[in-house]
């Protein structure tokens, strides 16, 4: 460039100085487009860097072998010598498992823990430690970094209850992270709530098994992580793995299954033979319950009432008197012989004494039942209290038989279900080799890589958008302002200054302004929104401190778009004006050309219009750049701040219809697993009586997942008890026809959209998922249910007979209460009758879906902030471009008399036209920008809603008019301050 001197520089000062407002306009136009432009767009870049380089300071391993055979050394060192791409492979233990643990100050509850095997020798997975040491020794472990608040601490005791362990009470040595677990959400697991809550990690000598459960394996880098390029290199060698393990793992397969075979046909004798035993102890009860009853209803039979007392007490009475009456006949008898000795003889004498001994034993005898009858009233009546006794005795006893007899068929019925699991088990076993995780199964890492490629996806639509919009803005500034110094032009010329001098000034006007710009949006873009971005996302994972890096493709790009939209045009425009004469540049031109003419009826329109009207569509239509570029510039901005809230709607909707109008139930409850089904059943009984209690569904809930394109998504299979009483809980309704799913009639499964839309899927497809166990299982598709969050299978019991092979085994119950006060204390009446592992509120499912998708949200914001910013700066720049070609008009204006609010009716009215057609253009282009933005921000597991909302249109329309409002107060005061005489100065 040419080097300028001191009176040009000093021009040039003053030009900048003289036209400030536009200046500072366009460094601000080029710094918003610059800053969120190259921002977006390196946001992803800076957060995958820095999360790859965690990975890489702590060895996060690239594969993961898991086999429920076991994996030994022997069969390690055969697979790294013949895969040529691993270079580290680490046998370790893993297992999952129910601890008791503290509960934030209150009493401790279950919590699933993944346990974790500890050597000093292993390279992969290294702990990051917050506090403390690694382990020395067999009784000491390091604890999660969340456990921190629960109240746990170094020193403190935890005790991990597990017969494979040999150790059970452990001392914290260490708190601390792994790259394994860089999200919030530990993963998933099939106990109790289907989610693991901490992880921890003990010494491996602790571990009983002879083989290692798990084999980490690291490959020889040849590329980075959240690249297509890893990914696909991943996938090749875990093929090649998994070929392998048909050979390595098939001895030990073998012998596995045997031995699994031996245990369950073991199991299955001790079945049978617990069944006879259960079966004659029952039948041998009955009987003792049986003559108990028939002694007691002897005894009872034999009671004798009041009534029936007296009676024979009267019986006796009587005949005690008539023997009395004859013995005491024969005695005077007796006597009065005695006496007469004419009527002496002793053969009669003998015979009465006889009679009379005959007649007095059985009068003593007849006193004796006499007696005992007067006793037999208080005998009666304690008889009758004994046998109430004896009855309530044996009502307690036949309920106890009754309620051991459920039980002891419960526990065979159990166990018979266990034994058909180990059976459909021992038949998968057969198909089933070594299982081989990559990352992309580890939950943190991809929900991790899903939300930075979102924010790719992001930055390919709108920031380009936006920066196009600026640079389009920024162009027609420039030009305005050196079509502004075309007088300065012929001054500098007629002084003796060279077109290139004269040409070097402008071009450093607008390359300053340009530089300034960039310089700071650049600045903005790389260092402030990535720390936005990491405050955000560190409510979800685990952010290490960021690594910034230049993205240097969008910046090139966004130097040459800025460059050409501002200096470039300056360029152009210049060195066309500068081979202009001296005497040419000093006179007025209007560059604004309004030529042409109206004939026939449009000519007619054009007279009857106002002089208003008229100017401004004067200016619109023999305008037509400038016309374009407001027009583009307010549709841009309208349909960035639509889309943004647009899209914010669409995700409080998806709060709305999935927390209110699916899921209509309160909470969920998760049983012990030591509950039996009459247990859970006497439970569900219970929970109807209380008072609070609607509607009720007993279920069986387990978490499954179905793999597409080397993917795995987690998804609940839900098989409910009864189907009506679960669809008065969760309302399944077809995605197509937004009719009611009866999944009584449905002869295969019902999924959500989300995951279908994952597969590709519509209704009658084949469908493939896997079990908790690991299982793979193939059915039909039935229907496909609207749903926003999470991916769900449904199934009916029958389906589910027919898929597994056994009975579905309730575990989980649905509660919907009759009022939503006091959820909360309700919540804490059920779940705290101590029958429950865990339990999930749905008032809190939605407070955390709505802080993850809040997080998006602040991106949005960001969006529409920015798109706010642009929008004022695009009006007011092209407000002022008005004013200063008017400057003349308004001073005439002004001469003849018109007052404040008619000229600012006379410059605004063309800004308002050009405003009201940008906006109807922009809500036309948002309804498709949003579909397109939505359908490349969706989560993985968060389907948005996907119309447009007219409320968003409105806002977005309100929010430019209010920005146009506000941009008609500043330039009406600019109009206060124009000179009429100054510009009078200005015409020819």
């Amino acid at each position: 460039m040419v080097i300028m001197n001191k009176a040009l520089k000093k021009e040039l000062k003053s030009t900048i100085k003289l036209n400030i407002s536009k200046y500072i306009s366009l460094i601000i136009i080029i710094l918003l487009g610059v800053a969120f432009y190259v921002g977006m767009n390196a946001n992803s870049g800076i957060l995958q860097k820095t999360m790859i380089q965690y990975f890489g300071d702590y060895h996060y391993h690239d594969l993961k072998i898991y086999s429920v055979y076991g994996i030994s050394n022997e069969e390690m060192e055969q697979l790294k010598a013949e895969v040529p791409e691993i270079e580290v492979i680490e046998g370790k233990y893993y297992k999952e498992m129910i601890a008791m643990l503290k509960n934030k100050g209150k009493e401790s509850a279950e919590k699933t823990v993944a346990v974790h095997s500890y050597s000093k020798e292993d390279e992969l997975d290294q702990l990051m430690l917050l506090q403390g040491r690694n382990i020395e020794a067999k009784d000491e472990i390091v604890v999660d970094g969340s456990m921190v608040e629960l109240g746990y601490s170094l020193g403190d005791e935890i005790e991990l209850i597990d017969e494979s362990l040999e150790t059970q009470t452990y001392k914290i040595v260490g708190i601390a992270r792994n790259p394994q677990y860089i999200s919030v959400d530990r993963g998933s697991s099939n106990l109790l709530d289907g989610e693991i809550d901490y992880f921890v990690y003990i010494s491996s000598d602790n571990f009983k098994e002879d083989c290692f459960s798990v084999a980490d394996i690291a490959i020889k880098k040849k590329y980075d992580a959240f690249t297509d390029e890893y990914n696909q290199y991943i996938n090749s060698v875990e093929k090649v793995i998994l070929e392998k393990a048909e050979v390595l793992s098939n001895e030990r397969k073998i012998h596995f299954i045997e031995e699994k075979t031996m245990q369950q046909e073991e199991a299955e004798s001790l079945y049978y033979e617990q069944k006879q035993n259960t079966e004659e102890a029952l039948a041998v009860e009955k009987d003792r319950l049986l003559s108990a009853e028939n002694e007691i209803n002897d005894a009872e039979s034999k009671l004798m009432s009041d009534q029936e007392i007296d009676e024979l007490t009267m019986a006796l009475k009587m005949q005690l008197e008539n023997l009395a009456v004859e013995i005491n006949t024969i005695t005077q008898s007796i006597a009065m012989l005695k006496m007469n000795p004419l009527l002496i003889n002793d053969v009669d004498i003998q015979e009465l004494e006889e009679d009379r001994e005959r007649l007095v034993e059985k009068y003593n005898a007849l006193d004796s039942q006499y007696q005992e009858a007067l006793t037999l009233k208080p005998r009666m009546e304690e008889a009758r209290v004994q046998i109430a006794e004896k009855r309530k005795e044996l009502e307690n006893a036949n309920a106890q038989y009754e309620e051991a007899q459920k039980k002891a068929y419960d526990e065979l019925e159990s166990a018979y279900q266990q034994i058909m699991n180990g059976k459909r088990i021992i038949d998968s076993l057969n198909s089933t080799n070594w299982i081989v995780f990559d990352r992309t199964d580890s939950f943190g890492y991809s929900g991790y890589y899903d939300d930075t490629i979102r924010i790719a996806n992001l930055s390919k639509i709108l920031p380009l958008f936006f920066f196009l919009v600026a640079s389009l803005v920024a162009a027609p500034s420039v030009t305005r302002m050196v079509q502004e110094e075309r007088k300065k032009m012929g001054i500098l010329k007629s002084l003796g200054y060279s077109d290139q001098q004269v040409l070097s000034k402008y071009l450093r006007y607008a390359l300053t302004a340009t530089l300034i710009g960039l310089i700071i949006g650049i600045g903005v873009g790389v260092y402030a929104f990535p720390i936005v971005f990491e405050k955000i996302y560190s409510l979800q994972y685990y952010m290490p401190s960021l690594i910034f890096s230049l993205p240097f493709k969008e910046i090139v790009i966004s130097i040459v778009m800025a460059v050409f939209s501002t200096t470039f045009i300056s360029y152009l425009f210049v060195k066309r004006s500068t081979k202009e004469m001296p005497a040419s540049l000093m006179h007025k031109n209007d560059s604004r050309g309004y030529q042409g003419s109206f004939s026939g009826r449009w000519e007619n329109l054009w007279v009857n219009m106002s002089p208003v009207r008229r100017v401004a569509y004067r200016n619109i239509i023999f305008g037509p750049g400038r016309s374009l570029m407001t027009i583009i510039g307010i549709c841009g901005c309208t349909a960035l701040i639509i889309v943004s809230f647009s899209i914010r709607a669409s995700v409080w909707k998806i709060i709305k219809i999935q927390f209110h109008d699916i899921f209509t139930l309160n909470s969920e409850c998760f049983y012990k697993s030591t509950m039996n089904q009459h247990d859970i059943e006497a439970d569900y009984q219970e929970i109807s009586s209380l008072n609070y209690v609607d509607k009720l569904s007993l279920n069986r809930t387990e978490l499954g997942s179905v793999k597409t394109d080397n993917k795995s998504h987690p998804s609940f299979i839900v098989i409910p008890n009864d189907t009506k009483a679960f669809q008065k809980t969760i309302g399944l309704r077809s995605s197509q026809t937004g009719k009611r799913i009866d999944l009584s009639k449905t002869d295969g499964v019902v999924i959500t959209q989300k995951l279908a839309k994952h597969l590709g899927a519509k209704k009658g497809d084949q469908f493939t998922f896997v079990d908790s166990s690991d299982i793979s299982h193939t059915t039909t598709i039935s229907d496909i249910s609207e749903n926003y969050i999470f991916h769900y299978i449904y199934m009916n019991k029958d389906t589910y007979q027919k898929i597994y092979g056994v009975e579905a085994l309730s575990n989980s119950v649905y509660v919907q209460y009759k009022s939503k006060k006091n959820i909360t204390k309700a919540d804490a009446d059920i779940f705290g009758r101590d029958k429950y592992s865990d339990y999930l509120s749905i008032e809190s499912e939605e407070k955390d879906s709505t802080d993850i998708l809040n997080r998006f949200s602040i991106i949005l914001y960001i969006v529409m902030i920015s798109a706010g910013l642009l929008a004022f700066i695009v009006l007011y720049n092209i407000a002022k471009i008005n004013v200063s070609e008017r400057l003349t008009e308004v001073a005439t204006l002004k001469v003849l008399g018109y007052d404040s609010k008619e000229i600012n009716d006379y410059i605004n009215h063309e800004i308002t036209i050009l405003t009201g057609i940008g906006i109807v253009v922009g809500v036309i282009f948002a309804i498709y920008l949003t579909k397109r933005v939505i359908a490349t921000c969706e989560l993985d597991t968060v389907m948005f809603y996907q119309k447009t909302s007219i409320i968003s249109c409105v806002l977005g329309v309100v929010v430019t008019i209010i920005f146009s409002k506000i941009i008609s107060l500043f330039i009406r005061r600019d109009l206060k301050r124009i000179s009429m005489t100054e510009s009078l100065k200005e015409a020819d």
